[in-house]
């Protein structure tokens, strides 16, 4: 049975399994994240942009390696 988008519930073996498709539960949050960064809404070093190149390299980097 389906919960939500990307998550199920199986009855196994006597066993509840909750399977989760790890790249439908995280990219939306990591796409929110990058706007707010790209923004300026999000900027840990104010008057840099460093900061902001490395962790949008960063959330691009994770993003590749969930849709892998």
């Amino acid at each position: 049975m389906e919960i939500t988008k990307g998550v199920t519930v199986d009855y196994k073996a006597g066993k509840i399994v909750v399977e989760a498709e790890v790249a439908n539960l995280i990219l939306p949050k990591l796409e929110e994240l990058k706007a707010k960064i790209e923004s300026g809404e999000i900027d840990p070093i104010k008057g840099t942009s460093l900061d902001a190149v490395a962790m949008i390299g960063a959330i691009d980097f994770i993003k590749a390696e969930i849709t892998k």
